[in-house]
């Protein structure tokens, strides 16, 4: 059996990086809106697809380099799709239609074992093994696989441009992320264009390749550069929405602030808390499956109320047009904002919004 060298195991830099990108996304609450969760799934499969590889460089045997090579070729079809998914929800907002994009991977999925993957052979060139194609089904997932990066990159890039008119700085973190995307592609493809015309053996380098994309991800997810893409998504998108007024209300029903657009009428601001609480309470009862949840938001005619909720805490507002993600990830960065510069008071709530540090500015800021 032929040695492995480093390169067998260079893809666990990597597994290493998004594995981290992970665990930052999850101890910072980053998993609430579906950009967040997208990013996550992409995370994930990015870093089983790195280590199916190192699985695959270094198996004993062909039957578990085999088992290794399909559970790559797997996680790499899921992490075109987190990516085409993802950047179609930054640019834009979420709809189920997106899913449909779970048709062709399951259909390629099945095809892997049998019909896409049809062997492996031992090489000696740093790593045990390489995978062997069928040529036409091996096109047809390329070219799937191909369509959801290029989605994902051309969204990406759409999203570049709005952040470009606002902020240089962060425009070139995403420009970034698009070269080294496109740098990856370009590497993968060109190994195994030169494996398949050229009979040449190559190690596969895309794995590897993916710590650089991992590492600009990690920068641009930097406490001070997410909060501030956030806010130029929000502005950027802010366009689809008119907000006509917003609330914050203890979780024992209180209302704590409430800020309304000029002109406007709405419910007396006292007995929308009581009224909320009755609407939840209501969902509770009637739905036993809602127990511990909370509602998000109610929608009637071209109105909606999106809430999102804190420790203490939930802010309400209601706008007239189609909530974002980057609408909810500014409310909840508001509201973790707001509790933690009264994590005290909110704790021993005495219902004297005076004592409440920040309110007016939290309140004002989300009606301008």
């Amino acid at each position: 059996m032929p040695g492995v060298t480093w390169v067998a195991f260079a893809p666990l830099g990597t597994v290493a990086v998004w594995l981290f990108l992970v665990v930052y996304q999850v101890r910072r609450e980053r998993v609430g809106t579906w950009t967040e969760v997208f990013l996550l799934g992409a995370c994930l499969s990015v870093s089983a697809y790195a280590l199916s590889d190192v699985a695959f460089f270094t198996a004993g045997t062909a039957d578990a380099a085999r088992d290794a090579a399909v559970s790559s070729l797997t996680s790499l079809t899921f992490t075109g799709f987190f990516f085409m998914v993802y950047g179609a929800v930054l640019r834009t907002r979420f709809r189920w239609s997106l899913f449909l994009g779970l048709v062709p991977v399951g259909i390629i999925v099945i095809l892997i074992p049998g019909a896409i993957l049809t062997g492996v052979r031992p090489v000696d060139i740093g790593i045990n093994w390489l995978p062997e194609y069928d040529r036409a089904w091996f096109g047809l997932w390329a070219a799937v696989l191909l369509v959801f990066v290029l989605t994902a990159i051309a969204s990406i890039y759409l999203t570049y441009r709005e952040v470009r008119r606002q902020s240089v700085p962060l425009a070139r973190r995403l420009m970034a992320l698009i070269l080294c995307l496109l740098l990856a592609v370009a590497l993968s493809l060109a190994t195994n264009t030169a494996e398949d015309l050229y009979q040449l053996d190559l190690v596969p380098l895309l794995s590897t390749a993916l710590v650089a994309p991992g590492i600009v991800l990690l920068f641009a997810q930097s406490p001070y550069a997410e909060r501030s893409l956030t806010d130029i998504l929000r502005r950027s998108k802010a366009r689809d929405y008119e907000v006509q007024g917003a609330f914050l209300l203890h979780d024992n029903g209180t209302l704590i602030g409430s800020e309304l657009v000029p002109g406007q009428n709405m419910i007396d601001p006292d007995v929308f808390g009581a009224t909320l609480d009755v609407i939840q309470n209501f969902m509770r009862t009637s739905f036993p499956a809602f127990r511990g949840k909370w509602l998000q938001s109610i929608r009637h005619g071209d109105l909606t109320l999106v809430m999102e909720r804190g420790s203490w805490t939930t802010v309400a507002v209601v706008i007239k047009g189609q909530e974002n993600d980057q609408l909810r990830r500014y409310l909840r960065d508001r509201i973790q904002s707001f509790e933690a510069d009264n994590r005290a008071v909110l704790e021993d709530w005495r219902g004297n919004a005076s004592e409440a540090v920040g309110l007016n500015a939290l309140l004002g800021d989300l009606v301008r």
